[in-house]
């Protein structure tokens, strides 16, 4: 006779990134990752070059990674979220007719 059987889910290996960034950026990103329900800080920053990658258009390599993602928003309401925030406009690819620049 057979004891329980359990299911154990591995993760990919990560490796820790070092980034300098300007204070007034980490508190924005502390802001939003607790605004939209993040476990951490590092959970969004994931989240964030997720999306800039796919946003760059390359969506082969990002959509493998997504996936992994576990907390996923409307590509929409983020860039408006982003925005508003930096008062920028993520919409259109820098030279690109159409950019607001």
């Amino acid at each position: 006779m057979r004891g329980p059987e359990f299911e154990v889910l591995v993760t990919p290996p990560k490796k820790v990134v070092s980034v300098k960034l300007d204070a007034d950026l980490v508190d924005l990103v502390d802001k939003f990752w607790r605004m939209y329900g993040y476990r951490s800080r590092s959970e969004f920053i994931r989240e964030a070059i997720l999306f800039f990658i796919a946003h760059l258009g390359r969506r082969d390599e990002a959509g493998a990674h997504q996936a992994r993602a576990t907390k996923r928003l409307d590509p929409d309401e983020l860039e408006r979220a982003l925005e508003e925030a930096l008062g920028e406009d993520f919409t259109t690819p820098e030279g690109e007719s159409g950019s607001s620049s």
